[in-house]
């Protein structure tokens, strides 16, 4: 009898060894799966960084025209990467070495509200701007290129789906690459559109959501820009930002904010300057 007990007793005890190597399995894979995961997304952020600095990088050539103004100044960014040395269509031959060169400008629309972008890339590139083609269907869900001429210059602009979804699928999270491309060698500025009339209260989850996708140095590339109805016309920036709570927003992006007016005469200019002075080009 004391026998059989002891035999059961060792078959539970054994029973509960078994459950729990298979636990431990478990916890084993899913720390692996979590650790390629994590392996994935620092790459992911790594590359995202990497295009990003290189819209920074400067021009390696110097301009001749002016041999004392190089010497006697920093070397400064006269162009972006790829963007050859000629506007317009002229030859290498044709375009004067002592004009100034315009570089393009590449903006990345980032928000929750569709239409509030939609209306930002309106009011900057106007109605006529240029869809460009893509290797994928444009859907709801996907990042579409547009492009246009601004003040002589030329202006891309990237309007991405919502990202900041509490549904972030890998179809998104896909769909940061594909926005990446099309903004190739990387965007100058993010430009954050918040519609201050319509507030929804998520948008304080911004933040950690814009560096969960693309790192903590985002904030040095990105301008919050503020658009409203013209019932809020004569409330200032200040007061909208305090009536949504937008503080730790604003502080995150080294207040670094722009209120978009496109019916103020000079607006969109306005604006320009603005990404220009984040964006040093």
């Amino acid at each position: 009898m004391e026998l059989d007990n002891l035999k059961r007793e060792l078959k539970e005890k054994d029973k509960v060894i078994h459950d729990k190597d298979v636990a431990l399995q478990v916890i084993a894979h899913e720390l692996s799966e979590t650790k390629k995961a994590l392996l994935a997304k620092t790459r992911e952020v790594q590359e995202l960084e990497m295009l990003i600095s290189n819209s920074k990088k400067e021009d390696p050539r110097q301009s001749s025209a002016d041999p004392d103004s190089i010497s006697n100044h920093p070397a400064r960014k006269t162009r972006s990467m790829g963007i050859p040395p000629w506007m317009g269509g002229e030859s290498p031959s044709e375009a004067s070495s002592a004009s100034p060169v315009v570089p393009e400008l590449r903006l990345v629309l980032l928000g929750k509200r569709a239409e509030a972008k939609r209306a930002v890339a309106e009011a900057i590139l106007g109605r006529d701007m240029v869809v460009m083609p893509v290797s994928t269907p444009t859907q709801a869900q996907c990042s579409v290129s547009r492009q246009g001429e601004v003040v002589g210059r030329k202006v891309t602009v990237v309007d991405t789906p919502d990202w900041f979804s509490p549904a972030f699928s890998e179809k998104l999270r896909q769909d940061v690459r594909l926005c990446m491309k099309l903004s190739n060698p990387g965007p100058h500025v993010f430009l954050l559109v918040i519609r201050v009339d319509t507030l929804e209260g998520e948008e304080r989850n911004i933040p950690d959501k814009m560096e969960d996708i693309f790192g903590e140095t985002c904030w040095e590339h990105t301008v919050i820009l503020f658009t409203s109805t013209d019932r809020m016309r004569e409330t200032s920036v200040e007061e909208l930002i305090q009536r949504g709570n937008l503080e730790l927003l604003v502080e995150r992006s080294e207040n670094k904010y722009h209120l978009l007016d496109s019916k103020a005469c000079g607006a969109i200019e306005s604006l320009l300057r603005k990404i220009e002075a984040v964006s040093h080009v």
